[in-house]
Protein backbone atom coordinates (compact mmCIF):
# COMPACT_ATOMS: atom_id res chain seq x y z
CA UNK A 1 0.00 0.00 0.00
CA UNK A 2 1.03 3.30 -0.86
CA UNK A 3 0.51 6.90 0.93
CA UNK A 4 -2.96 8.57 0.02
CA UNK A 5 -1.79 11.66 -0.80
CA UNK A 6 -4.01 14.21 -2.33
CA UNK A 7 -6.84 11.67 -3.80
CA UNK A 8 -9.41 13.49 -2.20
CA UNK A 9 -11.28 16.53 -1.45
CA UNK A 10 -14.29 17.69 0.92
CA UNK A 11 -15.14 16.82 4.41
CA UNK A 12 -13.40 13.37 4.02
CA UNK A 13 -9.88 14.88 2.91
CA UNK A 14 -8.69 15.24 6.87
CA UNK A 15 -9.34 11.61 7.02
CA UNK A 16 -7.57 10.69 3.71
CA UNK A 17 -4.59 12.44 4.28
CA UNK A 18 -3.53 10.43 7.21
CA UNK A 19 -4.12 6.70 5.96
CA UNK A 20 -2.92 4.32 3.49
CA UNK A 21 -4.53 3.65 0.62
CA UNK A 22 -5.48 -0.09 -0.27
CA UNK A 23 -5.00 -1.58 -3.30
CA UNK A 24 -7.08 -4.63 -3.12
CA UNK A 25 -9.59 -6.20 -1.13
CA UNK A 26 -7.48 -7.78 1.08
CA UNK A 27 -5.72 -5.11 1.68
CA UNK A 28 -9.16 -3.37 2.45
CA UNK A 29 -10.00 -6.24 4.65
CA UNK A 30 -6.47 -5.26 6.69
CA UNK A 31 -6.93 -2.03 7.63
CA UNK A 32 -10.40 -2.71 8.32
CA UNK A 33 -9.52 -5.35 10.58
CA UNK A 34 -7.07 -2.73 12.98
CA UNK A 35 -8.00 -1.66 16.09
CA UNK A 36 -6.01 1.91 14.73
CA UNK A 37 -8.75 2.40 12.28
CA UNK A 38 -11.81 0.79 14.32
CA UNK A 39 -13.84 4.18 13.85
CA UNK A 40 -13.97 3.50 9.76
CA UNK A 41 -15.46 0.23 10.74
CA UNK A 42 -18.29 1.35 12.82
CA UNK A 43 -21.79 2.58 12.79
CA UNK A 44 -23.08 5.94 13.08
CA UNK A 45 -23.79 4.96 16.82
CA UNK A 46 -20.68 3.75 17.54
CA UNK A 47 -22.11 -0.02 19.15
CA UNK A 48 -21.73 -2.06 16.62
CA UNK A 49 -19.21 -3.38 13.26
CA UNK A 50 -20.02 -3.70 9.82
CA UNK A 51 -17.33 -5.60 8.78
CA UNK A 52 -17.76 -8.94 9.47
CA UNK A 53 -14.45 -10.42 7.16
CA UNK A 54 -12.85 -11.12 3.98
CA UNK A 55 -13.71 -14.54 1.87
CA UNK A 56 -12.94 -16.59 -1.12
CA UNK A 57 -9.04 -16.30 -2.64
CA UNK A 58 -7.59 -13.35 -4.59
CA UNK A 59 -5.71 -15.55 -6.88
CA UNK A 60 -8.67 -17.33 -8.19
CA UNK A 61 -10.74 -14.10 -8.37
CA UNK A 62 -12.87 -15.01 -5.72
CA UNK A 63 -12.36 -12.38 -3.00
CA UNK A 64 -15.20 -10.85 -1.42
CA UNK A 65 -15.15 -8.53 1.40
CA UNK A 66 -18.71 -8.59 3.93
CA UNK A 67 -20.47 -5.82 5.25
CA UNK A 68 -23.31 -6.54 7.54
CA UNK A 69 -24.01 -5.26 11.26
CA UNK A 70 -24.42 -7.36 14.34
CA UNK A 71 -27.53 -6.44 14.90
CA UNK A 72 -28.73 -7.05 11.59
CA UNK A 73 -27.41 -10.41 11.24
CA UNK A 74 -29.20 -11.41 14.84
CA UNK A 75 -32.07 -9.85 12.79
CA UNK A 76 -31.98 -12.51 10.30
CA UNK A 77 -31.29 -14.74 12.66
CA UNK A 78 -34.55 -14.43 14.87
CA UNK A 79 -37.02 -18.07 15.16
CA UNK A 80 -39.51 -16.36 13.35
CA UNK A 81 -37.44 -14.24 10.62
CA UNK A 82 -39.64 -11.48 8.82
CA UNK A 83 -36.58 -11.94 6.59
CA UNK A 84 -38.28 -14.52 4.46
CA UNK A 85 -38.36 -12.31 1.07
CA UNK A 86 -35.11 -10.94 -0.50
CA UNK A 87 -34.01 -8.62 -3.15
CA UNK A 88 -30.34 -8.76 -4.47
CA UNK A 89 -28.75 -6.31 -7.38
CA UNK A 90 -25.83 -4.75 -7.81
CA UNK A 91 -24.19 -1.38 -7.54
CA UNK A 92 -21.04 -0.75 -9.48
CA UNK A 93 -20.06 2.21 -7.37
CA UNK A 94 -16.67 0.86 -6.67
CA UNK A 95 -13.45 2.51 -6.10
CA UNK A 96 -11.10 2.07 -8.88
CA UNK A 97 -7.86 1.05 -6.65
CA UNK A 98 -9.69 -1.71 -5.47
CA UNK A 99 -9.91 -5.03 -7.23
CA UNK A 100 -13.45 -5.23 -7.21
CA UNK A 101 -16.31 -5.29 -9.81
CA UNK A 102 -19.24 -4.88 -8.11
CA UNK A 103 -20.93 -4.09 -4.46
CA UNK A 104 -23.57 -6.57 -4.33
CA UNK A 105 -26.89 -5.86 -2.24
CA UNK A 106 -29.18 -7.96 -0.41
CA UNK A 107 -32.40 -6.26 0.97
CA UNK A 108 -36.01 -6.97 2.41
CA UNK A 109 -39.04 -4.54 2.71
CA UNK A 110 -39.99 -4.07 6.45
CA UNK A 111 -42.89 -1.85 7.01
CA UNK A 112 -42.59 -0.42 3.67
CA UNK A 113 -39.01 0.29 4.01
CA UNK A 114 -36.40 -1.07 2.35
CA UNK A 115 -33.76 -2.33 5.15
CA UNK A 116 -29.94 -3.27 3.29
CA UNK A 117 -29.27 -6.73 5.07
CA UNK A 118 -26.00 -7.61 3.63
CA UNK A 119 -23.56 -6.23 1.35
CA UNK A 120 -20.66 -7.96 -0.40
CA UNK A 121 -17.76 -6.13 -2.28
CA UNK A 122 -16.72 -8.61 -4.88
CA UNK A 123 -13.77 -8.94 -6.65
CA UNK A 124 -15.68 -11.13 -9.83
CA UNK A 125 -19.08 -11.52 -10.98
CA UNK A 126 -18.56 -15.28 -11.93
CA UNK A 127 -20.45 -17.88 -10.28
CA UNK A 128 -17.61 -19.34 -8.01
CA UNK A 129 -17.49 -16.11 -6.35
CA UNK A 130 -21.13 -15.44 -5.74
CA UNK A 131 -21.06 -18.80 -4.41
CA UNK A 132 -17.95 -18.21 -1.81
CA UNK A 133 -20.59 -14.84 -0.87
CA UNK A 134 -23.83 -17.14 -0.62
CA UNK A 135 -21.86 -19.96 1.27
CA UNK A 136 -20.19 -17.25 3.77
CA UNK A 137 -23.38 -15.78 4.92
CA UNK A 138 -24.96 -19.48 5.23
CA UNK A 139 -22.10 -19.86 7.51
CA UNK A 140 -21.94 -17.08 9.51
CA UNK A 141 -25.97 -16.62 9.61
CA UNK A 142 -27.00 -20.70 9.44
CA UNK A 143 -30.67 -19.69 10.76
CA UNK A 144 -31.34 -17.22 7.80
CA UNK A 145 -33.52 -19.41 5.35
CA UNK A 146 -34.98 -16.99 2.13
CA UNK A 147 -38.58 -18.14 1.08
CA UNK A 148 -38.13 -16.49 -2.05
CA UNK A 149 -35.24 -14.48 -3.72
CA UNK A 150 -36.18 -11.52 -6.70
CA UNK A 151 -32.81 -11.42 -8.59
CA UNK A 152 -31.74 -9.18 -11.33
CA UNK A 153 -31.93 -12.39 -13.65
CA UNK A 154 -27.71 -13.35 -14.03
CA UNK A 155 -27.55 -16.76 -14.56
CA UNK A 156 -23.70 -17.06 -12.54
CA UNK A 157 -25.99 -15.57 -9.55
CA UNK A 158 -29.05 -17.80 -10.21
CA UNK A 159 -27.25 -20.76 -9.89
CA UNK A 160 -25.12 -19.75 -6.71
CA UNK A 161 -28.42 -18.91 -5.48
CA UNK A 162 -30.04 -22.22 -6.41
CA UNK A 163 -26.77 -24.24 -5.42
CA UNK A 164 -26.61 -22.48 -1.76
CA UNK A 165 -30.23 -22.09 -1.13
CA UNK A 166 -32.06 -24.49 -2.88
CA UNK A 167 -35.19 -24.22 -0.63
CA UNK A 168 -35.70 -20.83 -1.76
CA UNK A 169 -37.78 -19.80 -5.17
CA UNK A 170 -35.99 -17.60 -7.43
CA UNK A 171 -37.70 -15.29 -9.39
CA UNK A 172 -35.67 -12.59 -11.71
CA UNK A 173 -36.99 -9.16 -11.86
CA UNK A 174 -39.57 -8.45 -14.08
CA UNK A 175 -37.09 -5.25 -15.11
CA UNK A 176 -33.66 -6.73 -15.46
CA UNK A 177 -35.63 -9.65 -17.68
CA UNK A 178 -36.79 -6.55 -20.09
CA UNK A 179 -33.69 -5.25 -20.88
CA UNK A 180 -32.34 -8.80 -21.98
CA UNK A 181 -35.22 -8.46 -24.93
CA UNK A 182 -38.31 -3.62 -28.66
CA UNK A 183 -36.41 -0.33 -27.53
CA UNK A 184 -37.42 2.38 -28.57
CA UNK A 185 -37.94 5.24 -26.32
CA UNK A 186 -41.10 6.86 -27.47
CA UNK A 187 -42.43 3.27 -27.73
CA UNK A 188 -41.51 1.65 -24.86
CA UNK A 189 -42.74 5.05 -22.66
CA UNK A 190 -46.35 4.61 -24.60
CA UNK A 191 -45.74 0.98 -23.31
CA UNK A 192 -45.26 1.58 -20.04
CA UNK A 193 -48.61 3.89 -20.05
CA UNK A 194 -50.51 0.94 -21.08
CA UNK A 195 -48.74 -1.49 -18.30
CA UNK A 196 -47.71 1.08 -15.97
CA UNK A 197 -50.46 -0.80 -13.36
CA UNK A 198 -48.39 -3.81 -13.54
CA UNK A 199 -45.27 -2.50 -12.05
CA UNK A 200 -42.95 0.61 -12.55
CA UNK A 201 -40.34 -0.67 -14.76
CA UNK A 202 -41.49 -3.56 -16.75
CA UNK A 203 -39.89 -6.66 -18.33
CA UNK A 204 -41.15 -4.99 -21.68
CA UNK A 205 -37.91 -3.30 -22.25
CA UNK A 206 -36.13 -7.16 -22.85
CA UNK A 207 -38.89 -7.96 -25.57
CA UNK A 208 -38.91 -4.35 -26.74
CA UNK A 209 -35.22 -4.61 -27.69
CA UNK A 210 -35.65 -7.82 -29.47
CA UNK A 211 -38.67 -6.69 -31.61
CA UNK A 212 -36.75 -3.65 -32.75
CA UNK A 213 -33.79 -6.01 -33.50
CA UNK A 214 -36.69 -7.87 -35.39
CA UNK A 215 -37.45 -4.36 -37.35
CA UNK A 216 -41.03 -4.85 -35.73
CA UNK A 217 -41.31 -1.50 -34.36
CA UNK A 218 -42.87 0.68 -37.74
CA UNK A 219 -45.69 -2.29 -37.43
CA UNK A 220 -46.23 -1.68 -33.84
CA UNK A 221 -46.89 1.35 -33.97
CA UNK A 222 -48.90 1.70 -36.98
CA UNK A 223 -51.28 -1.80 -36.24
CA UNK A 224 -53.15 -1.95 -33.14
CA UNK A 225 -53.30 -5.52 -33.07
CA UNK A 226 -49.56 -6.32 -33.50
CA UNK A 227 -49.02 -3.88 -30.77
CA UNK A 228 -51.53 -5.47 -28.12
CA UNK A 229 -49.81 -9.32 -29.40
CA UNK A 230 -46.46 -7.71 -28.16
CA UNK A 231 -47.87 -6.13 -24.67
CA UNK A 232 -49.42 -9.68 -24.44
CA UNK A 233 -46.00 -11.44 -24.44
CA UNK A 234 -45.12 -8.78 -22.32
CA UNK A 235 -48.21 -9.94 -19.68
CA UNK A 236 -46.98 -13.26 -20.12
CA UNK A 237 -44.49 -13.44 -16.72
CA UNK A 238 -47.76 -12.35 -14.21
CA UNK A 239 -49.00 -15.76 -15.33
CA UNK A 240 -48.80 -18.72 -12.99
CA UNK A 241 -45.86 -21.36 -13.91
CA UNK A 242 -48.26 -23.68 -15.17
CA UNK A 243 -50.07 -21.52 -17.44
CA UNK A 244 -47.32 -19.76 -18.58
CA UNK A 245 -47.12 -22.18 -22.11
CA UNK A 246 -51.22 -22.29 -22.24
CA UNK A 247 -50.46 -18.24 -22.42
CA UNK A 248 -47.99 -18.44 -25.04
CA UNK A 249 -50.31 -20.98 -27.35
CA UNK A 250 -53.37 -18.26 -27.27
CA UNK A 251 -50.93 -15.60 -28.04
CA UNK A 252 -49.74 -18.05 -30.52
CA UNK A 253 -53.77 -18.90 -31.74
CA UNK A 254 -54.44 -15.35 -31.96
CA UNK A 255 -51.59 -14.52 -34.55
CA UNK A 256 -53.51 -17.31 -36.80
CA UNK A 257 -56.44 -16.16 -36.60
CA UNK A 258 -55.55 -12.24 -37.55
CA UNK A 259 -53.38 -13.80 -40.12
CA UNK A 260 -50.32 -12.12 -38.67
CA UNK A 261 -48.53 -15.64 -37.45
CA UNK A 262 -45.76 -15.11 -40.55
CA UNK A 263 -45.30 -11.86 -39.03
CA UNK A 264 -44.67 -12.36 -35.59
CA UNK A 265 -42.98 -16.22 -35.62
CA UNK A 266 -39.35 -15.20 -35.39
CA UNK A 267 -40.79 -13.26 -32.00
CA UNK A 268 -42.69 -16.30 -31.03
CA UNK A 269 -39.77 -18.76 -31.46
CA UNK A 270 -37.63 -15.68 -29.63
CA UNK A 271 -39.58 -16.27 -26.68
CA UNK A 272 -39.66 -20.15 -27.19
CA UNK A 273 -35.67 -20.06 -27.29
CA UNK A 274 -35.18 -17.22 -24.37
CA UNK A 275 -37.88 -17.82 -21.74
CA UNK A 276 -39.72 -21.24 -22.11
CA UNK A 277 -36.26 -23.77 -21.86
CA UNK A 278 -37.37 -25.54 -18.60
CA UNK A 279 -34.81 -23.80 -16.57
CA UNK A 280 -36.21 -20.60 -16.82
CA UNK A 281 -39.74 -21.03 -17.03
CA UNK A 282 -39.82 -21.77 -13.55
CA UNK A 283 -38.28 -18.31 -12.77
CA UNK A 284 -39.76 -16.19 -15.50
CA UNK A 285 -43.45 -16.31 -12.97
CA UNK A 286 -43.72 -13.16 -10.94
CA UNK A 287 -46.91 -14.66 -10.42
CA UNK A 288 -47.84 -14.14 -6.52
CA UNK A 289 -44.45 -12.18 -5.75
CA UNK A 290 -44.94 -9.85 -2.92
CA UNK A 291 -42.39 -7.55 -5.35
CA UNK A 292 -42.27 -7.98 -8.97
CA UNK A 293 -38.85 -6.36 -9.41
CA UNK A 294 -35.40 -5.71 -7.47
CA UNK A 295 -36.21 -1.88 -7.23
CA UNK A 296 -35.83 -2.01 -3.73
CA UNK A 297 -32.56 -2.09 -4.10
CA UNK A 298 -31.87 -0.11 -7.09
CA UNK A 299 -33.48 2.47 -4.28
CA UNK A 300 -30.33 1.69 -1.96
CA UNK A 301 -28.07 1.88 -4.56
CA UNK A 302 -29.04 4.97 -6.05
CA UNK A 303 -29.22 6.41 -2.63
CA UNK A 304 -25.44 5.04 -1.88
CA UNK A 305 -24.46 6.14 -5.08
CA UNK A 306 -26.08 10.21 -5.24
CA UNK A 307 -23.86 10.13 -1.70
CA UNK A 308 -20.99 9.24 -2.98
CA UNK A 309 -21.56 11.56 -6.16
CA UNK A 310 -19.12 10.06 -8.69
CA UNK A 311 -19.69 6.69 -10.11
CA UNK A 312 -15.93 5.67 -9.16
CA UNK A 313 -15.63 7.37 -5.83
CA UNK A 314 -11.98 7.14 -3.63
CA UNK A 315 -11.61 4.89 -1.11
CA UNK A 316 -12.10 7.14 1.79
CA UNK A 317 -15.44 8.49 0.50
CA UNK A 318 -16.36 5.19 -0.60
CA UNK A 319 -15.76 3.94 3.50
CA UNK A 320 -17.37 7.72 5.20
CA UNK A 321 -20.26 7.23 2.67
CA UNK A 322 -20.79 3.25 3.24
CA UNK A 323 -19.23 2.40 6.73
CA UNK A 324 -19.95 5.25 8.75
Amino acid sequence: MSNYGHLCSGPEESICLAYLIPHSISELTTILEDPAYEFLNSTLDGEDFLCVGKFGQSSQNTSCLMFASQRMLQYMSLPDSPVLEVLSDANFCVPVVLDGRQLRNICTIRRNHVIVLVRFLMQSKSEVCYKVCLEALKVIVPDFKPRTVMYDFESAQCNAWETVYPLATLSGCLFHRSKVSWCDKTYVISVLAVLQFLVKKPYIVAIALHAQELGLVPLIRANETVDSIVCSLCALALLPVDSLVTGLECISNRCYEEGLFDTMEPMLNYMLRTWFQQDCMRRLSVYGCADRTSNACESANATFASACGTKKPSVYTFLCKFII
